[in-house]
């Protein structure tokens, strides 16, 4: 009897967790909660990467790469030590800035920097490590994933600003705000952008050991007038607007980046409000500030453009900023180069649009999406969040998905589009997508 009994309470416990994973399972989504959960494979450097990001003279990336939160985790073994980095998009952000940093120093203009100054570049490149490094081992470690994007953020989905609200710029706001905004970028000067592009970086970047090379390089070339030693490498062409957006944040000032993004925001009708808590967001740098809004200003003619702003002011941290920065690029090509979108809608922190004939469309930017307990908690709440929106629901992915990801999503109604990384890579400025071989 005890044990029937146990057998009893046993199976009791299996359904409790199935319909806590599975909500859907008893609202007619029978095919997605048939999936069994899978665990995020550790796969080689070289089965994800292209050969010229699996190793450089200065670096090698593991052959370790697990997943976590359908991001890629990599562990860079540099001579800045061993880096550990959440994200292809933030990966290719700092094997650029390694390959700058490994330029800056070969230039005359460092030679001549002299002795003690080599020592002060020595130390800030020790220091990288720990400036940029995700501190995690296993995916326990991660301080946040991003699976909480995916989350309802309890906001009326037609909750829009007042039309009347929208036209009301207050200059008070927006001098406030740029107060604020500017005590964070002080001793970021013209200098220093000039070589950032020299070199194909973000000049606002938050390697403070590439920051620490720039002003080292930027200060003996003031002194020694030998700028024009170093040619810059040579980027792949991009895509007008962001041309434009690296142009911009290489050719102005932070004060200069912050007008010219609160006049495009308030053109697009975003509230005083809006536009304060955007620019208040720290993990949110100038150039991140202005790709997003270039990105919405490509995306003309979409209503509620703003909406995308007060997702970006809730962002946590780096990697969920270059996250959504990302999604937002994905979602301004889909309007431009597939169909055009007619709104956007805010009820999760992902970038969600909706065309003119009613086809809801999610963007996000993941590396490789598997079918695990996480992703399947946070895609049907996702898919709870907006399934009365639209019969027509489709998920573009900018990176991979498993066949257990790409079925279950399918069985609660969506459409799958992934594998679209080589549609942005070309477009992204500061070399995030550009080859790292040798120019």
């Amino acid at each position: 009897m005890g044990r029937i009994l146990g057998e009893c309470v046993r199976q009791v416990l299996i359904c409790l967790l199935c319909f806590s994973v599975w909500p859907s399972a008893v609202t007619g989504q029978e095919q997605a909660a048939g999936i069994e959960f899978e665990e995020a494979p550790i796969r080689k450097a070289g089965d994800i990467l292209p050969e010229e990001m699996v190793s450089g003279p200065t670096f090698r990336v593991l052959d370790n790469v697990g997943s976590f939160d359908s991001l890629n985790l990599f562990t860079v073994e540099s001579e800045f030590g061993e880096i550990e980095i959440y994200g292809e998009p933030m990966l290719r952000i700092r094997l650029r800035e390694m390959k700058a940093l490994e330029t800056l120093r070969a230039t005359t203009t460092a030679k001549a920097a002299g002795q003690a100054a080599g020592r002060t570049a020595t130390k800030s490149f020790k220091s990288l490590g720990a400036a940029i490094a995700h501190p995690v081992r296993t995916a326990k470690g991660v301080p946040k994933g991003v699976s909480r994007l995916f989350k309802s953020v309890g906001r009326d989905v037609n909750e829009v600003v007042d039309d009347t609200q929208k036209l009301q710029q207050d200059s008070s706001v927006a001098e406030a705000t740029a107060s604020k905004y500017g005590k964070k970028l002080v001793g970021i000067d013209k200098a220093e952008r000039r070589w950032a592009k020299k070199v194909g970086v973000d000049p606002y970047s938050t390697n403070e050991a590439l920051g620490a090379e720039l002003r080292r390089v930027a200060e003996v070339d003031a002194a020694a007038s030998i700028g024009t030693k170093l040619i810059a490498p040579s980027l792949p062409e991009l895509a007008k607007v962001l041309a434009d957006v690296s142009e911009t944040v290489y050719d102005h000032d932070w004060r200069e980046l912050f007008d010219l993004n609160w006049a495009a925001l308030a053109e697009m009708g975003a509230t005083p409000e809006q536009s304060q808590q955007f620019f208040d967001n720290e993990p949110l740098t100038p150039s991140l500030d202005t790709l997003i809004v270039s990105s919405l200003e490509e995306m003309d003619g979409v209503a509620d453009r703003p909406l995308v702003i007060e997702q970006a002011a809730l962002l946590e941290s780096e990697s969920e900023a270059v996250f959504f920065a990302e999604s937002v690029m994905l979602a301004s090509w889909f309007h431009t180069d597939q169909t055009p979108l007619e709104r956007m809608v805010f009820a999760t922190l992902i970038p969600v649009g909706m065309t003119a004939d009613g086809r809801l469309i999610a963007f996000t930017a993941a590396d490789d999406a598997y079918w695990t307990r996480t992703a399947a908690t946070a895609a049907v709440e996702f898919h709870e969040t907006y399934q009365d929106m639209s019969e027509q629901r489709e998920v573009w992915i900018a990176g991979h998905t498993s066949t257990r990801f790409r079925q279950a999503v399918e069985g609660l109604g969506w459409t799958v589009r992934d594998s679209l990384r080589e549609e942005l890579l070309p477009l992204v400025p500061w070399g995030v997508g550009g080859s790292l071989a040798d120019e």
